[in-house]
């Protein structure tokens, strides 16, 4: 995709600040990479960092037992 001449190379979401959400996902995927970005209320999230350090190593642990169990598949 292009804008004005200029190729998209990345795209992200973006969620509404409202009351009543204390936590809001932007899953967004193109050109092979995946975006999630948060929103959230810090009465109801104080930490979001470490919460995004969570979303980071499910997301790691996902992939590698994908890649293992590929693995496994290609040996037998």
């Amino acid at each position: 995709m292009y804008s004005n001449g200029a190729e998209h190379i990345n795209s992200f979401g973006l969620g509404l600040c409202a009351d009543g959400n204390g936590l809001f996902h932007a899953v967004t995927s193109y050109c092979k990479k995946l975006t999630i970005a948060i929103i959230c209320c810090r009465e109801k999230m104080p930490d979001p960092a470490f919460y995004a350090l969570c979303l980071q190593e499910s997301f790691d642990a996902l992939k590698s037992a994908y890649a293992e169990e590929r693995a496994a598949k290609q040996i037998a």
